[in-house]
């Protein structure tokens, strides 16, 4: 058990060495820690690509409360190239006030207020609430989702879909970017684009992974 200013959080482990193949055995639960407090913490064996995928895309916030169920052969643990059983993993994560680069290049989520649940295969994330800003231009954002319905495969699909709403001329702004653009949305611009809107978005990109 670790407690402290920073680290709030419980472990148990264990290793069944009878057959060919031992398996290992993880419970962790924790709460209100820093992000970076998390990603130190978080093994490299332990679900490589969420923790990619963690390691890249989440910045700043506060982990409100963490649940992590491991019982996998260690086999699947030790090497890459092997997927970690569905079944393996059950993880929960909720965070909060949250700095998040969910979308390529486009500036990061701000002020994220959601929930991630992962499995040995599977990554499922739901946002309450968001913002994001350029050029000093604001987007409310609520009712999110990213779904990675397989992360082993190499750049494996992610769905992102949301509702945004705000200043035309902010989703205007952000339609301009490249990534966007490859999506087929529709160019906009900025300085002659008025009043406010409220829209659905849902894009799809591959998994990007290279975090040691």
């Amino acid at each position: 058990e670790l407690g402290g200013s920073t680290v709030a959080a419980a472990a148990t482990a264990y290793v069944t060495t009878k057959g060919a193949n031992p398996t290992v055995q993880l419970g962790l639960t924790g709460s209100r820690m820093p992000v970076h407090v998390v990603k130190r913490l978080w093994p490299a064996i332990v679900s490589p690509a969420v923790r990619a995928w963690v390691f890249n895309n989440v910045h700043a916030g506060i982990l409100e409360r963490c649940d992590i169920a491991l019982n996998s052969p260690l086999e699947a643990l030790m090497r890459k190239e092997l997927p970690l059983p569905d079944n393996g993993l059950h993880a929960e994560f909720v965070l909060s006030d949250g700095v998040v680069s969910a979308v390529g290049t486009l500036p990061p989520i701000r002020e994220f207020e959601g929930r991630v649940v992962a499995t040995g295969r599977t990554v499922a994330v739901t946002a309450s609430h968001a913002i994001i800003e350029s050029n000093g231009r604001r987007l409310d954002l609520s009712d999110g989702a990213v779904d990675m319905p397989d992360t082993y495969p190499k750049a494996a699909p992610i769905f992102i879909r949301l509702r945004a709403d705000g200043p035309a001329d902010a989703l205007a702004e952000l339609l301009q970017s490249e990534i966007l653009q490859a999506q087929g949305m529709p160019p906009l611009d900025p300085a002659t684009t008025r009043g406010t809107l409220s829209a659905k978005l849902q894009i799809s990109l591959p998994l990007v992974r290279d975090v040691p």
